[in-house]
């Protein structure tokens, strides 16, 4: 296992040059925060792979760049430690178990998202969810169930001019 500081200038990350979707090399630990680079080998990243990120149990704070569009399956999945959450500005898609068992207590879903694909549940710490703009297509999933096993106090917070769609996908 190799393990990483955050402080370290350059993290082991992987890409797959045909997509710009990278993940952290096979064995790497990291602690703290981790930043997300805007280009890998040369190639722009615009999005985390299958698992990129996936059982860093001391992650604490993921930083991302302005081109990340994407994300893949099970992303962030099994952070448990990771409790400060800002999802990029310009996200548009968040596929199934990217955003769940983590210890976040406020998540802003940034008004570039349009496909929540069984994404985000088992977050049992969450407070509020605040969604930026208009309503994204929720997809159905077969496995993950999108808003499962949240924090029974949680409040979801949707624009005043979209509570009708939301209401709409929410049911």
């Amino acid at each position: 296992v190799l393990c990483v500081s955050a402080g370290a200038e350059e993290l082991p990350w992987t890409i797959k040059e045909s997509t710009g979707l990278i993940k952290l090399a096979s064995g790497t630990n990291v602690a703290g925060t981790v930043t997300i680079p805007a280009e890998v080998e040369g190639t722009p990243v615009v999005g985390l792979d299958y698992m990129a990120i996936k059982s860093t149990f001391d992650v604490t704070e993921m930083i991302f760049p302005d081109t990340i569009r994407f994300f893949e399956s099970n992303t962030l999945d099994g952070s448990p430690n990771l409790a400060a959450l800002t999802l990029p500005r310009d996200l548009l898609i968040i596929k199934d178990g990217s955003l769940s068992g983590m210890p976040i207590e406020r998540l802003v879903i940034p008004p570039s998202v349009s496909v929540i694909d069984g994404a985000i549940f088992n977050l049992s710490k969450i407070k509020s969810i605040t969604f930026e703009g208009m309503c994204p297509v929720f997809a159905p999933d077969s496995y993950y169930t999108t808003f499962a096993d949240l924090a029974a106090e949680c409040v979801i917070y949707v624009p005043d001019d979209q509570i009708d769609a939301y209401e709409a996908a929410f049911a």
